[in-house]
């Protein structure tokens, strides 16, 4: 059985609908765009860009075992946990990082 597609419109600019002329398969293009959002969407916020009350007192409490860092490798913002056996939180979370970049780079994914 074929699974039935729905139709969505939206609004836009003349400067997009211009840029969306140039593109082949708009649909495709904007299906790709939109399931990259998607799942590019900040966990905490739901990609609002903003926390309710309770969402902050989650926030509060998760910040008291884990710290943000800049991370000297990538140059972005890492959640790191504060308490390991033996090595402290951002020292172990940023080595686990270097890590994960050199595997990135080795692929030639980053």
């Amino acid at each position: 059985m074929e699974k039935k597609h729905s139709v969505i419109t939206f609004k836009a600019d003349e400067a997009m609908l211009a840029a969306l002329e140039r593109i082949p398969n708009k649909s495709e293009f904007i299906r790709t765009a939109i399931l990259a959002a998607l799942d590019e969407s900040c966990p905490f916020c739901g990609g609002t860009g903003k926390l309710n009350p309770h969402q902050k007192m989650h926030w509060a409490n998760f910040l008291k075992e884990h710290q943000l860092i800049h991370c000297k490798e990538c140059n972005g913002i890492e959640v790191c946990c504060t308490h390991h056996e033996g090595i402290s939180g951002a020292d172990a979370d940023q080595s686990l990082h270097k890590e994960q970049i050199e595997k990135e780079k080795s692929k030639g994914t980053f």
